[in-house]
Parts: structure tokens; C-alpha cells; sequence
């Protein structure tokens, strides 16, 4: 079943709505794994599956580039940017 914009805005909203998500990914606020706590109240929240996407080589270089540049790993920077265009067309 195909979601619709407004489903997609709600699971962005729910995946994003910590304010301190670029932060996080950023490493700002830690990176220490054996200080993570689960967060009960997540439970409603899609489940992240991994996937696999073929890109150009050129086009990974750049997002590598850009993603130095933001102080993030650059599958981190991809999600962030999916993240980001997913919102602003389901709004």
C-alpha cells in the first residue's frame, strides 16, 4: 500500500522529532555507545531497515565531500538530506 504524504510527513515527524537530531548525528552530544539508554517511548516509530542503493562514484565523492564538510559520516549526511527532501514535499 503506497503511503501518502501526509503518512510520510508523520513518520518524518516522528523520525526527526528530537530537536537535537543534528547534533546527535554530528557527534556533538556523544558518541559513546556504552552511555546509549534505550528510549521506551519509541515504539510506534517505523523500524530503520537496512538497504542498498547503486550510485555513481562520482556522485558518492561528492556526498563524501559534503559530508566532511558538515563533520558527518556521509551515509549519515545522506539520510539527513533524504530526511530533509522527504519533509519539505510531504508538507
Amino acid at each position: 500500500m503506497k503511503k501518502s504524504n501526509k503518512d510520510i510527513k508523520k513518520i518524518a515527524d516522528k523520525v526527526t522529532s528530537d530537536k537535537n537530531q543534528e547534533k546527535w548525528e554530528k557527534g556533538e552530544l556523544g558518541k559513546d555507545p556504552k552511555h546509549a539508554k534505550v528510549y521506551k517511548g519509541l515504539e510506534d516509530v517505523e523500524k530503520p531497515l537496512p538497504t542498498s542503493i547503486r550510485l555513481p562514484q562520482s556522485l558518492i565523492l561528492e556526498l563524501k565531500k559534503l559530508a566532511k564538510e558538515e563533520g558527518v559520516p556521509y551515509q549519515t549526511y545522506l539520510k539527513m538530506v533524504l530526511t530533509r527532501h522527504v519533509r519539505d514535499k510531504a508538507s
